[in-house]
């Protein structure tokens, strides 16, 4: 339990960050046009203490529908965004579905897992880059398909910042996510051609597998 204390203490002092900064946004929007927090506050329909805390970065009580007011009446628009780091709790299935198939690869392939995309400021990560035959292959693994096209689009947008030379479609394997390949099957065949034992058999062997593909398997039991 000790890693999951760390991690919410580090999810708190985050949020703390990014609050302050919400803060020091709105009070810099503000000066620079030359407004009073009275007239910001009155215009927001919020009270002058309560803007001076927002500036301040004391917002944890504070709506994210609070703040777009707030950031609105000076001029700025609030923005959210969400971003894999890895090790949530979630993330349980998702690393026994990519050791299962790890299991399967020749023990000459390497491979890492949460691997980060190399751009500045870019905390998107790969769930897993499998090196065989001298290829790097990103892996994304799905434990559930809801919008395949989405899905898909964001894991070929993973694998191109990375720099892999293949993708693998990592999916676990259900009554549901069959139903969601099968009726789009056409489109996986013309971006991800290479099917469960076409991959398998290549990352058996330690060779590259030639192409894009889509892998079914069952996620062990925990």
């Amino acid at each position: 339990m000790g890693g999951r204390r760390r991690s919410a203490a580090d999810a708190d002092a985050h949020g703390r960050q990014l609050a302050r900064k919400v803060g020091e946004e709105i009070r810099g929007a503000r000066l620079a046009a030359g407004l009073s927090q009275r007239a910001v506050a009155r215009a927001a329909k919020i009270s002058q203490p309560r803007l001076s805390h927002i500036e301040r970065g004391l917002t944890a009580c504070s709506s994210f529908a609070e703040l777009s007011v707030v950031a609105r009446t000076v001029g700025l628009r609030l923005t959210l965004a969400c971003h894999p780091v890895g090790d949530a709790l979630r993330d349980s299935a998702q690393r026994r579905l990519i050791e299962a198939l790890v299991a399967r690869a020749h023990p000459g392939v390497r491979w890492r897992v949460e691997v980060p995309i190399p751009l500045p400021g870019d905390l998107r990560a790969v769930d897993a880059v499998l090196v065989a035959g001298g290829i790097d292959i990103a892996v994304e693994a799905w434990t559930r398909l809801d919008d395949l096209q989405a899905q898909l689009r964001s894991s070929q947008l993973k694998r191109r910042d990375i720099g892999a030379r293949r993708l693998v479609l990592l999916v676990a394997d259900t009554p549901h996510n069959r139903r969601v390949i099968s009726a789009a099957s056409l489109t996986l065949a013309a971006t991800m051609p290479l099917q469960t034992r076409a991959v398998l058999a290549a990352l058996g062997s330690g060779r590259d597998p030639g192409g894009d593909g889509v892998v079914v398997l069952r996620i062990p039991p925990a």
